[in-house]
């Protein structure tokens, strides 16, 4: 397909080593910006890029996509073309992440704590009236890694909130700016609180605007997290249709078996523990 533009992003010699052939290059060697993570060549591309037609699709997937993936280029142009009238095509795998919790913002603040609040903050300061704390996302709007292949329209709606994101962290005088530069553990690593909120800006737009047309691969057949969330995987398929037809039909029914299931879950874990 001559209107998809699929790029990978490398940023030292080892990830330029490490790039599929069958992708278009973006490049961040100069990586003057790594507490931004992904957003930062990303922003740069939607910043300084004319994305032409309407009708293009624009990915930017890290080299790890085809480890977490398992697909190759022509199996997600083969995807695309089926679903051409999509805005956006939706490649997320952590499927077990996805499933296994009310939403992704209370997924990444089981790992990184305080993570919930401070994206709430983050939402109230731009006036964006979304409650965390009642929100359901699942495998139809779940979007991990930026692995996403979309239209233009999608692509300034998220560069939008995340020049917002950007703007606030970057200005020291923000009440928030320090919450949001600040550094939570992931595996070794020290990683600011604003890239884990970033990598979730997709799910967000997904999860609170009907307009978009999705296109959404079998999250089941990617790969999962390595937590030890990964053992469930039949308890995450259930979560996940329950977590669906929550929030098609709006029964509360539905939500009180996805929770059940939770506990059993949250059990199974503590007595492992112990």
């Amino acid at each position: 397909m001559s209107n998809v533009y699929l790029y990978q992003i490398y940023y030292s010699d080892a990830t330029k080593a490490a790039l599929d052939s069958e992708y278009l290059g973006l490049d961040n060697m100069s990586n003057s910006r790594p507490d931004w993570r992904e957003y930062w060549p990303m922003r740069n591309f939607l910043l300084q890029t004319d994305l032409r037609s309407e009708e293009n699709y624009y990915g930017f997937f890290s080299t790890k996509f085809k480890a977490r993936t398992r697909l190759s280029k022509h199996q997600i142009l083969e995807f695309i073309e089926r679903r051409s009238d999509a805005d956006v095509h939706i490649f997320s795998p952590l499927w077990d992440l996805s499933a296994l919790f009310q939403n992704v913002f209370e997924q990444a603040n089981y790992f990184h704590p305080n993570l919930l609040a401070v994206t709430q903050d983050f939402l109230k300061a731009i006036d964006w009236d979304v409650n965390l704390s009642t929100l359901v996302t699942d495998s139809t709007n779940t979007v991990f890694c930026n692995f996403i292949v979309a239209k233009p329209s999608f692509w300034r709606e998220w560069l939008a909130i995340g020049e917002n994101l950007f703007k606030i962290t970057e200005n020291p005088a923000h009440a928030l700016s320090q919450k949001l530069n600040s550094n939570t553990v992931y595996g070794v690593q020290a990683v600011p609180v604003k890239v884990f909120i970033m990598e979730r800006l997709a799910t967000l737009i997904l999860a609170t605007q009907d307009k978009w047309v999705t296109n959404i691969y079998n999250p089941f057949s990617l790969a999962s997290s390595s937590t030890q969330f990964n053992q469930f995987h039949l308890e995450a398929i259930l979560s996940d249709a329950l977590k669906i037809a929550y929030r098609k039909q709006n029964n509360a029914e539905y939500l009180q078996a996805f929770f059940h299931l939770r506990k059993n879950i949250d059990q199974i874990l503590k007595q492992s523990r112990e």
